[in-house]
């Protein structure tokens, strides 16, 4: 299973459109992900891992209060193997905007 569909099949517990990168559909509420990625355990002149930060991006209304979703997306990636994800609040005017920010170490 690659980086991605693991991450898409975590989110899709949600019951909310999961896309990679901007989600292009007229939804108020949905999740977006963003990875990058970096090499690590250098030996013989190579890595050995790729470190993955993975973004989460999940929008909604913002009169909508979103914190027990924020938590079962949290467990979500959590239960999918990811370190514990950090949520930041990205809200405005304009809507509800919680980024979750984890990790992934795959081995290359």
């Amino acid at each position: 299973m690659t980086l991605e569909n693991r991450i898409v099949a975590a989110l899709s517990t949600l019951g909310l459109p999961v896309s990679q990168g901007p989600y292009l559909e007229d939804r108020d509420k949905y999740l977006c992900y963003y990875v990058s990625r970096s090499g690590t355990n250098w030996a013989d002149d190579g890595p050995g891992a790729e470190v993955c930060r993975v973004q989460v991006h999940l929008f909604a209304p913002v009169t909508e209060n979103i914190n027990a979703l924020v938590r079962l997306a949290q467990n979500a990636l959590y239960a999918a193997d990811f370190g514990w994800p950090e949520a930041v609040d990205a809200t405005d005017k304009d809507g509800r905007h919680i980024v979750l920010e984890t990790t992934w170490l795959e081995a290359l």
